[in-house]
């Protein structure tokens, strides 16, 4: 049976608070009755937190009946966000959140209110060819077959660049070098399958920190991550 593809997004966070200060703040923030937004669910093993940020959303509207009539209705509702936070060193973690909402301000807001601001979070870049070649060699992986590419910033000539997206029946990274005649380009994003101990691994890896793979192999890739971040 084909697994589903869980959507993932990695930013670099770093602050002074240890594992354990940040598992027991996350308790001391737990959603309750009282407060409208908070943590449930955490959990902690060696080097990572999970939980789920919860928020309450109370919205009151007024609509006009047929006969001219005010009427309130009061819309509830509940914005779930999953995430985790893994050690990679010292003051360096990664923030991870998984099929996250449009919008995580809230989240970053809260967070970073009960941490007292002392924290930094950032985009993470991944150089996708050395993430995958990381994972080759830590997971014994033969062979990556990526079917589909997409690639930025080709120069075209002095005044163009151009975006490309290659679709490959064998494999597309083999067929960069014949597109691009030596040019400079940014791999933006891979979609490759491989096989990690004769179990078949489909995945979507792209430049900005953002990984589509099914939840049980997801820890592959997190482990690949705190390799190529230390």
């Amino acid at each position: 049976m084909e697994m589903t593809l869980q959507r993932i997004k990695w930013y670099r966070l770093k602050t002074k608070f240890s594992l354990n200060e940040l598992t027991d703040l996350l308790n001391s923030n737990a959603y309750s009755d009282v407060r409208t937004l908070g943590f449930v669910n955490i959990e902690k093993d060696f080097d990572t937190i999970t939980a789920v940020f919860t928020e309450f959303n109370k919205k009151v509207i007024e609509l006009e009946d047929p006969f001219g009539n005010l009427v309130t209705n009061e819309i509830k509702d509940f914005n779930y966000i999953d995430f985790s936070l893994r050690l990679i060193e010292d003051d360096l973690y990664v923030l991870s959140f998984i099929e996250a909402p449009k919008s995580i301000k809230s989240f970053i807001n809260y967070l970073s209110s009960i941490l007292e601001f002392h924290l930094a979070i950032s985009q993470l870049e991944i150089d996708i060819l050395k993430f995958i070649e990381m994972f080759k060699v830590h997971h014994s992986v033969n062979k990556i077959d990526t079917n589909k590419i997409r690639l930025t910033g080709v120069i075209v000539n002095e005044n163009s660049k151009a975006s490309i997206e290659l679709i490959s029946k064998t494999n597309a990274l083999d067929d960069i070098d014949s597109l691009i005649n030596n040019r400079n380009y940014r791999l933006e994003k891979i979609r490759s399958v491989c096989f990690v101990s004769d179990e078949k691994i489909k995945f979507e890896l792209s430049r900005s920190g953002s990984l589509s793979v099914d939840e049980h192999s997801r820890r592959l890739f997190d482990d690949i991550l705190k390799l190529y971040l230390s």
